[in-house]
């Protein structure tokens, strides 16, 4: 109810920068691009990156069947999710709980790798853990 009432705002509100930055936040989550959320993540005004750490686990939870879908049944270099994910690089001024943000998704999506690879991921088996762990979540809501 809120997103919807942010257009709403005066010319004076939405002159602020926090407010324009909000207003740029939810058109990218809207729109379903993270590539812009991250970019708008690192320029996030007062405590925007802590609101918007909120957020970053659902969509990172979209995104990720969206990453692994166009590739499969070919394998992916586990880096290339994370870089999309929980970017470290200068451009994003290094997401300062990225890290733990990652380590806490590994546990959670039951990453299969290639026969001796430790780089490259199953696309399909993954896809299929990741249905497997949605559905038990839908069934058992204190599942986490």
């Amino acid at each position: 109810r809120e997103l919807a009432e942010l257009p709403l705002l005066s010319q004076g509100d939405r002159d602020r920068p926090e407010i324009r930055h909000a207003m740029k936040v939810v058109q990218a989550w809207t729109q379903g691009n993270y590539i812009r959320f991250n970019k708008l993540y690192s320029q996030a005004p007062n405590s925007g990156k802590q609101v918007m750490n909120l957020f970053r686990r659902v969509i990172c939870e979209s995104v990720y069947p969206k990453l692994l879908k166009p590739y499969r049944p070919t394998p992916i270099p586990v880096d290339y999710i994370k870089d999309v994910l929980f970017p470290f690089n200068a451009e994003y001024k290094q997401f300062p709980t990225g890290e733990d943000m990652w380590e806490d998704f590994v546990k959670t999506k039951q990453f299969v790798f290639v026969p001796g690879s430790s780089q490259d991921l199953d696309t399909k088996k993954c896809l299929a853990n990741f249905s497997k762990v949605q559905e038990e979540q839908s069934h058992n809501p204190g599942f986490s």
